[in-house]
């Protein structure tokens, strides 16, 4: 205990190195400028927004919504707060890999595997391969990046539900009962890890590489024996007839979600390949200068041998599996650490249509590794005590170097941003915030430097724009700056940005910056020419790639130009069509309802409300209530219209 107190300490330490930096990246958009987490007071009806204030994944990930909420109540929109709590859940899931790992090899050596036999030997192999884990170099950019909360408050219960599985096995092994962890507190937990982030529905999968590689479906009695294999075999036969009934729907999500990607599924398949073997030298062989917030500069496996070492990396892969497949027996810790690594990432680094390559995707993930190093080293050191010593010491003094200089660069927006377009020059996203970080000190710093902050900053974002066709967000920035400062409108960028939107796929990123675009016009008084911008958007209207809620997105930023335009009765026939895209969003509707209301259709504007409070999930209980309270208000007026 006094040693785990240490070590939490010493990673309190370091970490505390890095809470002064900003909110980064999707920081903004699920944080920053999400007034759903953002409650006035403490109250059941703003908890109930806060749960549903976030949109990211099918469920919403609302108990990490839940908890920015929190942290604002406590403590405002100050990052360093918001850290700091991501840095204690750390130190919590750090303890808990501990227990969990403790509890696995106990278990093993009850199952009669190759692992550690004697406890003190499990203690030391549990204990060094959670130092390993909690001061992880490439964990930084997931502790010191508030949004991954996400990722820390799924991959908590996670490890939890891990560790009540592998107690309840223990029990089974030792002859006890254990059904209540398994069939109860393990899916209890299963669920609370997938309400942070759907990753969490990968715990049954990794508790069956647990079985294969450390426990071997193993139990004292066979009547126990028996109902336990046979639940596994139910289990998976059932995955499977519910894969093969629902193929044909899953396929046609999962090719729906690559039209707005820059890669098909295939090439996805053959990247991924390769970055699985990126993530391990980070783990294996931390480099800071490899690691970055941004990793959208990986090159795309367009072939087998494009580039080269996508088939070797494939193949590397699919010998690994099978590899640590029939290792079970002979070398249980290193099956495991394979497959429990290939486990994983079975999600976020598959099939999936998401974006390649995070550093977050390794949090749960790299735990595996940290157990196969500390349980070398701690094999060695029965045999070679001063080797394995002096390796270990080594080892954890390289990773705190390492820890110490990145929570340094996340602590000071300026050197992280350089230190990423010194490593990363190709990615569009570095390129993007360093021109938005140049524009906010050309528009908040002295007037004497501002022509030349404008012209570093237009350097980053017009790059943004050469290295990828499809990206249009920096030129969008170019021409809200010129109308900031009173610019007029270059031609030759609103050209260059309609063609875009109308030969290039409409990716996440496109459509979130034509919503912010539109509402910098509307919303917080760019002097841009609504005219032009309403041309310039309707040019997505023409890309084949835009349906659904990224056309009715589309639509709705339209609308919002030509209301503002003043051109009403055009912009609720606009709304109209994007209802057709998106039926049932309730802020589409709200929105809606409040411009009826405006124009005076109160009757149409009740009848939106209506629809608003049916698909609303909570999050607008409030904004809806003010909305009713503002219709009632302006029909008792004695010159109310109900046209």
């Amino acid at each position: 205990m006094l040693v785990l107190s240490a070590l939490a300490a010493l990673c309190l330490l370091i970490y505390h190195l890095g809470l002064d930096g900003p909110f980064l990246f999707d920081d903004s958009q699920n944080i920053v400028r999400n007034p759903a987490v953002q409650p006035a007071q403490f109250s059941w009806d703003s908890l109930v927004a806060a749960w549903g204030g976030n949109h990211s994944g099918p469920l919403g990930r609302p108990l990490a919504s839940l908890s920015f909420a929190l942290n604002y109540l406590a403590g405002g929109l100050d990052p360093s707060g918001y850290k700091q709590v991501n840095v204690v859940l750390h130190l919590v899931t750090g303890l808990a890999v501990f227990g969990l790992l403790r509890s696995l090899l106990l278990a093993s050596a009850l199952a009669g595997r190759r692992t550690p036999g004697h406890e003190r030997e499990i203690e030391r192999t549990a204990l060094l391969a959670a130092a390993l884990w909690l001061l992880a170099p490439l964990h930084v950019s997931t502790v010191l990046y508030v949004v991954q909360r996400m990722t820390i408050l799924s991959a908590l219960p996670a490890v939890l539900a891990l560790w009540a599985y592998s107690h309840g096995r223990r029990r089974q092994l030792q002859g006890q009962p254990g059904w209540l962890w398994l069939l109860l507190v393990m899916p209890a937990l299963t669920l609370t890890s997938v309400l942070s982030k759907e990753t969490g529905a990968l715990v049954p999968l990794l508790c069956a590489v647990c079985e294969w590689s450390l426990l071997g479906f193993r139990a004292t009695a066979p009547r126990t024996q028996f109902q336990f294999r046979a639940l596994y075999i139910g289990v998976t036969l059932a995955i499977v007839l519910a894969g093969l009934y629902y193929r044909t729907t899953v396929l046609d999500i999962l090719q729906g979600g690559y039209h707005s990607r820059p890669f098909t599924l295939e090439q996805r398949l053959l990247t991924e390949a390769r970055i699985l073997w990126t993530y391990l030298g980070m783990l294996l062989a931390p480099d800071t200068g490899l690691m970055n917030l941004y990793h959208d500069d990986v090159v795309i496996s367009t072939g087998w041998l494009s580039p080269a070492t996508t088939l070797p990396a494939a193949l590397g892969i699919v010998v690994s599996g099978m590899l640590a497949l029939g290792l079970a027996r002979k070398a249980p810790v290193c099956s495991f650490a394979i497959l429990f690594f290939l486990a994983g990432h079975l999600l976020e680094s598959s099939v999936v249509p998401l974006e390649l390559m995070f550093e977050h995707r390794n949090y749960l993930p790299s735990l595996g590794l940290m157990l196969l190093i500390a349980s070398a080293l701690v094999r060695l050191s029965q045999r070679l005590p001063a080797l394995a010593v002096g390796l270990t010491a080594v080892l954890l003094i390289a990773n705190l170097s390492l820890l110490s200089s990145r929570c340094l660069l996340f602590a000071d927006e300026f050197r992280l941003l350089l230190h990423s377009l010194e490593h990363h020059p190709r990615s569009v996203r570095t390129q993007l915030w360093a021109g938005d970080y140049y524009k906010l000190l050309s528009l908040q710093g002295p007037p004497s430097q501002a022509q030349a902050l404008r012209a570093r900053g237009l350097i980053h974002y017009r790059e943004s724009a050469r290295l990828d066709p499809a990206e249009s967000i920096g030129l969008m920035e170019v021409l809200i700056w010129d109308a900031q400062q009173g610019r007029p409108p270059q031609a030759g960028v609103i050209a260059d940005l309609a063609q875009r939107f109308r030969q290039q796929p409409a990716s996440a990123g496109t459509i979130n910056g034509v919503l912010d675009f539109s509402r910098e016009i509307t919303e917080r008084g760019s002097r841009f020419p609504p005219q032009a911008a309403i041309e310039m958007l309707s040019a997505l209207l023409e890309n084949p790639s835009l349906s659904g809620q990224n056309l009715s997105t589309v639509l709705a930023a339209i609308a919002a130009l030509q209301w503002h335009a003043g051109s009403r009765e055009v912009a609720r026939a606009t709304y109209a069509r994007a209802l057709l895209s998106s039926p049932s969003d309730p802020y589409l509707w709200l929105t809606i309802a409040a411009t009826d209301l405006q124009s005076g259709h109160l009757d149409e504007a009740r009848q939106a409300l209506a629809k608003a409070r049916q698909y609303d999930g909570g999050e607008l209980r409030e904004g809806l209530d003010l909305l009713a309270a503002d219709i009632e208000a302006a029909a008792s007026r004695p010159d109310a219209s109900q046209r």
